[in-house]
């Protein structure tokens, strides 16, 4: 049996890769096989009878002498039954190397013996600088760079969390490290990530499927003030030895800033579009509207040159001739108007007016084409004028008139019986509010943010009950905002409309 065990010391003993050698009073009397290749010896011989300091430099790294450090290293293996230190070598062909080493001294047959490992750690000590070195760089990275790098496991707790978090939302790395799941995003945003790694999970035992594929996606997350800002993730998975996935390695980049102008260009993209399709719309009505004056005009034009129709009948088409003419006018006053108003090039002319006196004539020119059976079942009046609002202010007369009889033509076309006023009120003592008031049809809460815009109508098809060009409003608004004033609508569907606007009451000095 003593036979077998020393036998087996013997092989591994010689088959050692770690050098091994037995030291004898400082001196080498024995050594194995991987001595002689680690030092580049010609032979076993030429290690016997050395000191451990003969294939040493003369000095270690810390500067002192090897020949007492070695003394030093084995008085403290005789002294703790065990020395473990790190040691600069010397190879015969004079390269140096650093080697672990392992002192044990035992007693063999009388003697006082060390047994001495030594192990080659030079490769193992670049590996680790260049690990060490890799480390400090990305740490350099995260520390800089304005995305988050985070490490989750497969519970989604953060493992790992970047400085940066902190610049980008507001968090310490403790906090945000202390967050849950869903603390970090909102709702949808959340099941939407879930979604993304769970089909990830899934997948991932599909065969030829690559172990290092990435995943992006968009999502919105929260911010230490509360704010919402919108990230892009790029997301791929920590795998173990056996490549089963173990966590997530993710970036996190603050793509706000992109999407807002994305979401501005889907915007102008969609505004755009909307405004070739009411340019559209607006040039089929514009068509339909002007075909049906014009073949009054011609259809009747013809009759009254028919010498057959009585003196009566040719004033009834000289009438209607006239108010299709005119209706064919104040189209084309409106399409001028908004160009000129879109191009700036329309000029007000201030001169001083009593509002009394404008708001008479309002009411004279409608009453006097206001046909009879509709004066029969309208109540049409001005209301009465305070007296300071009958001094005299600086308008621009025209375009006042022009805004007052828009909204009076919108009221009496809108309106079948009941009631229509106008009138204007002080406000503040600076400012003067005109109003049009009636009992007609009103305008459901979703059109009247449109009908102040240019090509718009509370009815847009081509079937629709009233005519008109969608001008009219967005002129008057125009036109307000050029004199420095508000214009708006309180209105419900069945209760009537009151539209009103705003101008500054400036006396002329």
């Amino acid at each position: 049996m003593r036979e077998h065990k020393d036998s087996l010391y013997h092989s591994l003993f010689m088959l050692a890769d770690d050098a091994i050698l037995l030291l004898e009073n400082d001196r080498v009397v024995h050594c194995n096989p991987a001595c002689v290749k680690m030092f580049k010896a010609e032979n076993i011989d030429r290690i016997l009878q050395c000191s451990p300091s003969d294939f040493s430099p003369i000095l270690q790294p810390d500067g002192k002498s090897s020949k007492e450090k070695s003394h030093e290293m084995i008085e403290l293996a005789h002294k703790n039954g065990l020395a473990q230190f790190d040691w600069m070598h010397c190879r015969f062909d004079g390269n140096n190397f650093m080697a672990e080493v392992v002192l044990t001294p035992f007693t063999n047959d009388g003697k006082q013996l060390i047994y001495a490992v030594i192990r080659d750690i030079s490769n193992w000590q670049v590996s680790q600088q260049a690990l060490n070195d890799a480390e400090d760089k990305l740490r350099m990275i995260a520390s800089i760079t304005d995305d988050i790098i985070w490490m989750r496991d497969l519970r989604l707790r953060y493992t790992y969390l970047s400085p940066s978090v902190e610049r980008v939302k507001g968090w310490t790395v403790d906090e945000a490290m202390a967050m849950k799941p869903t603390e970090v995003a909102p709702p949808k945003s959340i099941k939407k990530a879930l979604s993304m790694l769970q089909q990830e999970l899934k997948r991932d035992n599909e065969p030829g499927l690559d172990p290092n594929r990435s995943r992006r996606f968009q999502m919105q997350e929260y911010c230490k003030d509360g704010s919402l800002i919108w990230t892009e993730q790029s997301m791929s998975f920590i795998r173990d030895s056996n490549k089963k996935p173990i966590g997530f390695l993710g970036i996190t980049r603050n793509i706000t800033d992109q999407q807002n102008v994305l979401n501005e260009l889907e915007a102008a993209k969609k505004r755009a579009e909307e405004s070739d399709n009411l340019k559209s719309s607006f040039l089929a009505n514009m068509s339909h509207e002007i075909r049906t004056p014009l073949n009054a005009i011609l259809g009747f034009s013809e009759l009254m040159a028919d010498e057959q129709s009585d003196l009566e009948e040719r004033k009834q088409f000289s009438g209607i001739i006239k108010t299709s003419t005119n209706s064919l006018l104040s189209m084309i006053t409106d399409i001028f108007d908004i160009s000129k108003l879109r191009s700036n090039q329309l000029n007000l002319k201030p001169h001083p007016v009593i509002l009394q006196k404008i708001l008479d004539k309002v009411f004279n020119d409608f009453i006097y084409h206001v046909p009879d059976e509709t004066s029969a079942q309208i109540k049409f009046f001005i209301k009465p004028i305070s007296g300071k609002l009958n001094q005299v202010y600086l308008f621009d007369e025209e375009r006042l008139v022009q805004i007052l009889k828009k909204m009076l033509e919108n009221a009496f076309k809108y309106t079948k019986e009941g009631s229509i006023s106008f009138g204007v009120s002080l406000i503040k003592e600076s400012k003067a509010r005109f109003f049009v008031k009636d009992t007609g049809t009103g305008i459901p809460p979703e059109k009247q943010g449109i009908i102040f815009k240019q090509f718009r109508q509370g009815e847009e098809s081509l079937k629709r009950q009233f005519g008109g060009t969608g001008l009219g409003l967005a002129i008057c608004k125009e036109l307000v905002e050029l004199m420095d004033g508000d214009i708006g609508v309180h209105s419900s569907p069945g209760s009537g409309s009151e539209f009103w606007f705003t101008l500054p009451l400036v006396s002329p000095e």
